[in-house]
């Protein structure tokens, strides 16, 4: 799973082909066969990439040899100086611009939000596609369960997604950066410290695996519409019904891609700033080295 970024043109293309393969789903009276299982294996693809990469992650290790030594680090940087190490260079996450306190404070907010977000949207979608497999006649009037919830998650969906882009504007591939591009102070340390311990609460693996379990339920559920599909089984007429059904299996697909893009995203964090402990940790040393020099050299 890649960074999240707002300018890779690969990631613009798929979205660009299934944006419009929905949009035409929505709004053709006709659906061939070949299309609509073209079109939901597409989608279920995204559920299936976001259940593989949850899965196979371990953050607990990784915060837990970020915040074993916050104490003697924390210690140690304050014998450092901010201006004199301003300009030196250290890690950041790929693509990644602004400063690291601003950035962990979105993260937070938008893992809150989205994370509580799609474990309702796929509820929803698998209450839908449960409706949608019994209960579907297009003979008869229906109307999709939780029709008008996934137009509201959308919007929710669009907010973050903007919020969380704003970081990533350049895809230069860039991991170096100074001090002072990604710090306002060393006092951002202790702040970033604390935001860690909250993202890790609140973005667990323990949860992150629950909504993978879900993604994939709901992904085992577009397998049987396929079926259902090949054999006949749906008919090509594609009533609001099935134009509501395309959308929002498109739109919780979406939602699961960007919560995975949003821990791909902490992740990376966490490992870009374990990288800048040990950069200001061997700058702390250097500083007590040549303070021993110097006093050795005055005797």
């Amino acid at each position: 799973m890649k960074l999240f970024t707002n300018t890779d043109n690969q990631e613009v293309q798929d979205k660009t082909s299934l944006e419009s393969y929905s949009h035409y789903l929505s709004n053709t009276n006709v659906i061939a066969q070949e299309a609509l299982t073209d079109y939901l294996f597409k989608v279920k693809d995204k559920f299936t990439n976001a259940y593989n990469f949850i899965t196979n992650q371990y953050t607990d290790k990784i915060v837990q040899d970020i915040v074993s030594n916050k104490f003697e680090t924390l210690s140690k940087i304050k014998r450092i100086n901010f201006t004199n190490i301003r300009e030196h260079i250290t890690s950041k996450p790929e693509n990644f611009n602004g400063k690291f306190v601003e950035y962990t404070l979105d993260l937070i907010n938008s893992n809150n939000v989205m994370l509580t977000e799609v474990e309702t949207t796929l509820n929803n979608l698998k209450m839908s596609i449960a409706s949608f497999i019994n209960d579907y006649d297009d003979k008869k009037l229906n109307t999709l369960y939780g029709s008008e919830y996934f137009k509201k998650t959308e919007k929710l969906l669009e907010v973050h997604t903007k919020a969380i882009a704003v970081y990533f504007p350049i895809n230069n591939g860039n991991t170096k950066v100074k001090f002072k591009d990604i710090l306002k102070s060393l006092h951002d340390v202790d702040a970033l410290y604390k935001d860690i311990e909250i993202l890790d609460k609140n973005a667990n693996l323990s949860r992150l695996n629950y909504i993978a379990k879900m993604a994939k339920d709901c992904s085992e559920l577009v397998d049987v519409i396929i079926e259902q599909n090949k054999n006949g089984n749906i008919s090509l007429k594609n009533d609001d019904f099935k134009k509501q059904l395309t959308e929002a299996i498109y739109i919780a697909a979406r939602e699961v891609e960007f919560v995975s893009a949003l821990y791909a995203n902490t992740v990376y964090f966490y490992g870009s700033f374990k990288n800048v402990l040990d950069d200001l940790n061997k700058l702390s040393d250097m500083w007590v080295s040549n303070k021993i020099i110097d006093l050795l050299e005055r005797l």
